[in-house]
C-alpha cells in the first residue's frame, strides 16, 4: 500500500471498508442480492486524489483517479470540469435530436412540442442534482433551440415571446433557466421534510435555519452572503428570484425580517448580527416602538434586549433602514397622532 497519510487514519478507513463489505455479505445471505465487485469502484479524493494509493480489503475494488460515472453523473475533482463535462454530454444529445427531427416538415407548434418533450427533458435529471449551467451554456441552449425552430434563419418571433404563456401571446416553450430554477426550488420542500438532508444543506447555507426561506433577499445579493458558489447557492438564488418583494405597506414592513434583507444593507451587503438573531431579534417590529412606530433608542433597545450589540452597531443597523420603509412608518405615526388628537378633542 502506498503511503497516503497517518497510519491511524489508513487503518480506520480500511476497517470501515471491511465493515461495509461485511454488511453487504450479510444482506446477500438474507436476500440473495449480490454486489458485483467487478463493477464497483472507489474514487480517490482529498490528499490521495493524484496518487496510486490503494487499501487492501477482503474484496478487490477498482481504484479510480479519473472521472467516474455515478448514477448517470460524471464525478470529477474539479467543479468547473464537472459542470462542463455533464452538460456537454446533454448538448451532444440535443444536436442528434435536432438532426433527426430537423429534416421533417414540422409546423411551429410541432417544433415547440419536440423541444419541450424530447430536447429540454434531456436536462431535467442533471439540473436537479448538479449546480446550474453557466451563462455560456444557457446561451448555447437558446441558440440550439432557435436554430431548430427557424432552421438557421433569423428569428421571426422573439425568444422571450415564445417562452411566454399562451394567454400572453406565447407558446409555452420551455426555457432552460426557468426549468433549472423550478427544479432547484423543489429541493426546499425536500430540506423541510428530511432532517438529514436539512443538516447537510444548512451546513452550506446562511446560519439561520428555516427562517432563511422567509428572508427578503434579492438573488443578485446571494453571492454576497454565500461567496463560495455551489449547488446550495443555486437553490437559494432560484428561491430568491421568486420570493423577493419590496415592502409597500405597514404590516409587510413590520413583519419584514431584518437579516439577509436586500432592502437593509451596509456597504452594499445584506446584514446579519448573530448575537441579535440569538436573542430573538428577527423582524423590524422588534426594534420599533409599537405605539409610535418609531425606532427604539439605543437605551430602550438595551433595556429590552440587554447589551446585545454596541452603540455603533445599533445605529449602523438603524441607519441602514431605507427611506422607503421609514416613510411608511412615519405615515402611520402621523395617522396615530391625528387619531389621538381627535379623541382628546
Amino acid at each position: 500500500m502506498d503511503s497516503v497519510g497517518p497510519m491511524s487514519d489508513i487503518g480506520l478507513l480500511a476497517n470501515h471498508l471491511n465493515s461495509i463489505i461485511y454488511t453487504f455479505d450479510e444482506i446477500q445471505k438474507q436476500t440473495g442480492l449480490k454486489i458485483n465487485y467487478d463493477k464497483t469502484s472507489i474514487y480517490r479524493i482529498g490528499s490521495i486524489r493524484h496518487s496510486n494509493a490503494k487499501l487492501y480489503t477482503k474484496k478487490v475494488f477498482k481504484w479510480e483517479t479519473n472521472p467516474i460515472n455515478l448514477l448517470g453523473v460524471d464525478v470529477t475533482h474539479d467543479s468547473n470540469d464537472l459542470i462542463a463535462r455533464n452538460y456537454n454530454q446533454v448538448f451532444k444529445k440535443l444536436d442528434n435530436i435536432a438532426k433527426l427531427w430537423g429534416n421533417r416538415k414540422l409546423s411551429l407548434y410541432g417544433k415547440i412540442i419536440t423541444i419541450n418533450v424530447l430536447m429540454s427533458s434531456q436536462f431535467v435529471y442533471k439540473l436537479a442534482c448538479l449546480s446550474s449551467p453557466t451563462k455560456v451554456q444557457y446561451d448555447r441552449y437558446k441558440n440550439c433551440v432557435k436554430n431548430f425552430i427557424w432552421e438557421g434563419k433569423p428569428s421571426k418571433i422573439a425568444y422571450d415571446t415564445l417562452v411566454s404563456c399562451r394567454t400572453d401571446g406565447g407558446m409555452k416553450l420551455v426555457d432552460l433557466e426557468h426549468k433549472d430554477n423550478a427544479l432547484k426550488i423543489q429541493w426546499i420542500k425536500r430540506i423541510k421534510s428530511n432532517g438529514s438532508l436539512a443538516n447537510l444543506a444548512y451546513s452550506f447555507l446562511p446560519k439561520i435555519g428555516e427562517l432563511l426561506w422567509k428572508c427578503n433577499l434579492h438573488y443578485t445579493d446571494v453571492p454576497k452572503v454565500m461567496p463560495k458558489g455551489n449547488f446550495w447557492q443555486n437553490v437559494l438564488s432560484a428561491w430568491c428570484k421568486y420570493n423577493f418583494s419590496p415592502a409597500t405597506e405597514l404590516n409587510s414592513v413590520l413583519n419584514s425580517i431584518i437579516w439577509f434583507n436586500s432592502e437593509i444593507q451596509i456597504n452594499n451587503t445584506p446584514i446579519f448580527y448573530q448575537r441579535c438573531f440569538s436573542k430573538g431579534i428577527l423582524y423590524i417590529k422588534d426594534i420599533v416602538n409599537h405605539r409610535t412606530k418609531e425606532f427604539l433608542s439605543f437605551e430602550d433597545f438595551v433595556a429590552k434586549y440587554g447589551n446585545t450589540i454596541t452603540f455603533v452597531e445599533y445605529h449602523g443597523l438603524i441607519s441602514s433602514i431605507p427611506k422607503s420603509i421609514r416613510q411608511i412608518l412615519q405615515r402611520n405615526n402621523q395617522g396615530n397622532v391625528g387619531a389621538t388628537s381627535n379623541c382628546v378633542n
